[in-house]
C-alpha cells in the first residue's frame, strides 16, 4: 500500500512526488477496504527519499487521527548520518508528529540501530541483513536451521552493538540525492493522492508539457 522512494526506483524528485502522492491514494483505498470488511485500518507507512518527504508525506496522509505505530522506510539505502540520513529524518519526524505516535522502521542496519537505541519514538526495527548473509553461506541448502543460526548470530551482533552504546550520530553533512525539476506542484500531487491519476503511469515532463500545449 506504500510506494518506495529510493534512487533506483524513484529516478528524479518528480517521481519521488509522484510515488508519496501515490502512497496517499493508496492508503485511503485500503483503509476503505478495511471499513468494508469490518476490519482495523493498516499501519500507515511514511514513503520519501529526503527528509522533506517524509514531512511532506507524513503532512498528506489521508489519516483522520493519527494511530500510535506509523512505518518509515524502507531504510536500507539510507546512510544513518547526514541531512538526509536515517537519524535526521527520525529526528525531523519527532518534531513534527503528536507526541503519541511512534515509529516502526523496516530495513535498518546496525549502525542506525546502534544510533537509535532509546529514542522515545522508536517502537521496532526490522532488517533482512541476517536473511542476505544465510543466502551467501548456504552452500547446499538454506534450510530453516541454518537461517535460524544466522538470524541468532546476527541477534547477538546487535546486542553487542547497544552495549557498546558508541556516540549517538547527528545530523552533519548532506546526504546527496538528486533534487533536478519542480514540475510537481501541488495540483498534481491533490490529483494523483485523490485517484485522478495513477502514478505508476503517470509521467510529471509529459503531464506539464500537455498543459502548456493546452
Amino acid at each position: 500500500m506504500d510506494l518506495c522512494c529510493e534512487p533506483e526506483i524513484a529516478r528524479d524528485r518528480d517521481e519521488v512526488q509522484l510515488r508519496i502522492a501515490g502512497t496517499c491514494r493508496l492508503l485511503s483505498a485500503c483503509r476503505r477496504a478495511a471499513g468494508d470488511f469490518g476490519v482495523t485500518p493498516p499501519t500507515p507507512v511514511l514513503q520519501g527519499w529526503l527528509a522533506d518527504d517524509f514531512l511532506r508525506c507524513a503532512d498528506r496522509l489521508p489519516l483522520p487521527a493519527w494511530p500510535d505505530l506509523v512505518g518509515l522506510g524502507s531504510m536500507c539505502r539510507h546512510r544513518t548520518g547526514g541531512l538526509d540520513g536515517i537519524v535526521a529524518i527520525v529526528d525531523r519526524l519527532d518534531q513534527m508528529l503528536p507526541a503519541h505516535v511512534r515509529l516502526h522502521l523496516f530495513g535498518v542496519k546496525s549502525a542506525a540501530i546502534a544510533a537509535l537505541a532509546g529514542h522515545p519514538r522508536i517502537a521496532s526495527t526490522d532488517s533482512q541483513a541476517w536473511d542476505f548473509t544465510a543466502r551467501k553461506t548456504c552452500g547446499a541448502a538454506n534450510d530453516m536451521a541454518h537461517r535460524a543460526r544466522c538470524m541468532q548470530t546476527w541477534y547477538a551482533r546487535q546486542r553487542q552493538h547497544l552495549r557498546a552504546r558508541a556516540p549517538p550520530i547527528t545530523p552533519s553533512l548532506p546526504f546527496e540525492a538528486p533534487r533536478d525539476g519542480d514540475l510537481f506542484d501541488e495540483a498534481w500531487f491533490d490529483l494523483v493522492a485523490a485517484g485522478e491519476i495513477d502514478p505508476e503511469t503517470v509521467n510529471p515532463q509529459r503531464l506539464w508539457e500537455n498543459a502548456d500545449n493546452d
